[in-house]
């Protein structure tokens, strides 16, 4: 009777176990029982739950303050211990991983390629949480942002698309942004399309990004929408337009050479309404005198077309003046070039070498059409920002145009060299102006960053004042705590 008792019970125990092994079976080829996108996760529940936070091998001593503070801030939180380990040691079996850092998990390296150039990040992928910062402020407030989620009831709620990826820029306690540590790039060009903006640039060719907002300027998704294939050098100054319903890009190139002499204008148009899709060449742009060409800019003025660009007088460098000239359509220029502004001022004539009038950018104020552009060597801590402007709508005369007295924008408030600007509305209306600066003194063409700021209208004329280390956005959420998700 024994050993039957002892048989039954065993056979009831196999056949139990082979019931849930064909449950489990069906449970994962049902696709109704498909893990949701939404996961709870509890970090600290009575020490029932294991964590391990895991950090780069090569952390340094900073880095290494920063997790432990980090840490510390958690078992706070959790009253729970969470170990922390270097990334060259493997996790105990079955423990939950805290990614801090970039360490040498695939789901840290993935969630560090969705980063930008100095920004932060927050990432939970193939279930596993990364918290990313390039410096200080911004891991900090990554890992705020991380304890902020899940607060007191110790419950992580953690969408698997999860991802806030924000500027990582200084001043994180504080509401206004910082315009000190921005994006690095050359020549920023912003447009806003039907609420939508663009940031494009050059890289092996152009490059455009549908970006957030003004306070989101990034390269982490920017796609290659023209490669120059090695036939054309020293692409420069990529703009982005929407011209009579299609896409156009103009942007300066050498052809076959690397000379700086061969630059001219050319232009590419969109093959779709999505201006980060491919554009193809269409040709060059240019007037009769076909010279030594940069920086071209397009816009409407009463339903005509104009192009106003950077060019030298002769075959020859040494001075740089801005030309307008009228075009039939967005790839032709139909009139003769007209000098409309020339290195004249004192405060453009500042730095030596070739005087220089270049970065040219329309704005129309009811019939006044102004023409901000760059002074002084680009080089030089001494870039500014200036105007022309016409009043009497014939834009193709010379006498026409009058400068200003002084300039928009020069140095000053830990900025240096501030010029070659865009300019786009905040969803507010407000007008905002996009530019490069560098933070340090000498740094030239390698120190630039993108730097915005408000634009103010006085007497029909913009006001930009001076450089400004923050800026409080309008109309938006403030940074820090804006957030994007992939």
């Amino acid at each position: 009777m024994k050993r039957f008792r002892t048989t039954l019970c065993f056979s009831l125990v196999l056949t139990l176990l082979l019931s849930l092994l064909v449950s489990c079976d069906t449970k994962q080829d049902d696709p109704k029982n498909e893990p949701p996108a939404t996961s709870d996760l509890i970090l600290a529940e009575d020490g029932k739950s294991e964590y391990v936070l895991v950090y780069p091998a090569d952390a340094t001593k900073e880095d290494l303050r920063l997790y432990n503070s980090f840490s510390e801030k958690l078992r706070e939180v959790t009253w729970y211990f969470f170990p922390m380990q270097p990334d060259s040691e493997p996790a105990k079996e079955g423990a939950k991983e805290i990614l801090l850092g970039k360490t040498n998990r695939p789901a840290s390296i993935q969630a560090y390629d969705k980063l930008g150039e100095n920004q932060f990040g927050l990432f939970a992928i193939d279930g596993q949480i990364a918290i990313l910062g390039n410096f200080k402020d911004g891991f900090e407030y990554a890992a705020d942002e991380f304890i902020k989620r899940f607060g007191d009831d110790k419950i992580l709620n953690v969408p698997s698309d999860l991802s806030v990826r924000n500027q990582c820029e200084l001043g994180w306690g504080s509401e206004p942004f910082s315009n000190l540590h921005n994006i690095g790039g050359d020549d920023p060009w912003v447009i806003e399309h039907e609420g939508s903006y663009y940031y494009c640039w050059s890289s092996g060719g152009v490059k455009v990004a549908k970006i957030d907002g003004l306070d989101n300027i990034v390269k982490d998704n920017g796609k290659q929408v023209f490669s120059s294939g090695g036939q054309y050098h020293n692409v420069w100054a990529p703009e982005l337009h929407y011209v009579d319903g299609e896409w156009y890009i103009y942007v300066a190139m050498c052809k076959g050479t690397s000379d700086n002499a061969a630059h001219r204008m050319y232009v590419l148009k969109g093959t779709s309404q999505d201006p980060t899709k491919p554009f193809r060449l269409v040709g060059q742009v240019t007037d009769p005198t076909d010279k030594w060409a940069i920086d071209g800019t397009v816009f409407k003025y009463k339903d005509e077309l104009y192009t106003v660009w950077s060019g030298w007088p002769s075959d020859t460098d040494g001075q740089q003046n801005l030309y307008i000239a009228h075009m039939s359509d967005p790839c032709t220029i139909d009139s003769e070039r007209v000098l409309i502004s020339s290195p004249s001022k004192g405060y453009e004539l500042v730095t030596t070498g070739p005087s220089v009038n270049e970065g040219p950018t329309a704005l129309v104020k009811d019939d006044r059409v102004i023409i901000t552009y760059s002074g002084n060597g680009s080089w030089t801590d001494d870039y500014l920002i200036t105007a022309v402007y016409c009043d009497t709508g014939d834009l193709l005369n010379a006498e026409d145009w009058v400068k200003l007295d002084k300039p928009l924008l020069s140095k000053g408030d830990e900025t240096y060299g501030p010029g070659h600007c865009s300019f786009a509305p905040a969803p507010d209306g407000s007008l905002w102006v996009i530019y490069h600066a560098n933070r340090r003194s000498g740094t030239g063409w390698s120190g630039r960053s993108v730097r915005i700021q408000p634009v103010e209208w006085r007497d029909n004329l913009p006001y930009i004042g001076k450089t400004k280390k923050t800026v409080d956005f309008p109309a938006w959420e403030l940074i820090p705590g804006k957030e994007v998700t992939d």
